[in-house]
């Protein structure tokens, strides 16, 4: 089956389609997430995200050359399940020891379920996806701030912008992502 089949086959639901996208890719992919990531189980994860996202996207997705675009959503994928590890390894290392950040109305199972995965995947993608959407430059300030974990002097230097600027798109940041991310927090009557 032919790429240009392929693509026509999955607009039209058609599961052999699927199949043979999965069949013919899904290995290639595979290796290629591999040599971003260096993890294989992270790496068969994106590319199974990939693949069925294509398949549940199928009537909005329009792709013109199925390689290319395979692999630009495998490569984006990594990027941001490096930038999501990357992040945890952050608040990880925030983390005191003891736990003494708990109090009555916080608390900490050890024990994470599988809905508690795939809650906290749904919650980076949402952040991930609401970065993405914020201008270049508030973007950039943005994980300078958090990631970097820079204070505003040190952004303000590093870009040559006034302090003033920096907490101006540190707070069209934090709005945006309030407004993306409203379902996930608690609504106080």
């Amino acid at each position: 089956m032919e790429n240009r089949d392929i693509i026509l086959g999955l607009k039209a639901g058609d599961n052999d389609a699927y199949k043979v996208l999965y069949d013919q890719h899904y290995s290639a992919l595979c290796l290629y997430a591999y040599k971003v990531t260096g993890n294989s189980y992270t790496a068969r994860s994106v590319v199974n995200d990939v693949i069925f996202s294509i398949w549940k996207n199928r009537s909005e997705v329009q792709i013109q050359n199925l390689r290319s675009y395979l692999l630009t959503a495998v490569r984006n994928r990594c990027f941001n399940s490096l930038m999501a590890e990357k992040r945890r390894g952050y608040i990880h290392a925030e983390l005191p020891e003891d736990n003494s950040f708990q109090n009555e109305e916080m608390s900490y199972d050890k024990e994470s379920t599988p809905m508690d995965y795939l809650l906290a995947k749904e919650l980076d993608t949402k952040i991930l996806r609401s970065i993405d959407k914020m201008p270049q430059q508030t973007r950039e300030i943005f994980l300078l701030s958090r990631y970097a974990d820079l204070k505003y002097h040190e952004i303000a230097d590093r870009l040559a912008i006034s302090v003033d600027v920096v907490k101006y798109h540190i707070k069209q940041a934090l709005f945006r992502l309030r407004e993306d991310l409203q379902d996930y927090f608690f609504k106080k009557k």
